[in-house]
């Protein structure tokens, strides 16, 4: 499930042409504390959509300043502690956080626009330890 103020699957987020291509956009959805930030990168014919969260201490990647990427186009950048995330899959592989991961999300391209596609399922939970027999939810 997405955050409530996520865009809806289907809904508009850009024109593909506010996207250049080897570039980023980035928009706010929501306000004060209830906000879903994004960033969508282009690539070509590819576009990679992130909540625009930094996981070392959930803060922007770009300081709302707009600037993502690396010289070279390959890696999102955080402006706030210096860590580098892969473009394609969001892994972090230098700085702070190295080896979580930003929060990816689907898009699709309808027409000329770029719309919010359907949100990732979240990730299985870990099948349980047989050895525990603790009862659940309950402090150890």
């Amino acid at each position: 499930m997405f955050p409530p103020v996520a865009p809806r699957a289907g809904e508009k987020l850009c024109a593909l042409a506010d996207i250049p291509d080897g570039g980023t956009w980035s928009h706010l959805y929501g306000a004060a504390r209830a906000i879903f930030p994004v960033v969508v990168a282009r690539k070509g014919a590819e576009l990679i959509a992130y909540v625009n969260v930094c996981p070392h201490q959930f803060l922007p990647l770009d300081g709302y300043m707009g600037e993502f990427l690396t010289d070279d186009g390959e890696y999102l950048y955080c402006m706030q502690h210096g860590a580098v995330f892969r473009l394609n899959d969001g892994v972090c592989v230098a700085g702070p956080c190295g080896g979580r991961r930003l929060l990816g999300f689907n898009v699709e391209v309808r027409g000329e626009d770029v719309v919010m596609g359907r949100w990732p399922d979240a990730p299985a939970r870990p099948p349980a330890d047989p050895r525990d027999h603790s009862p659940p939810n309950r402090a150890r």
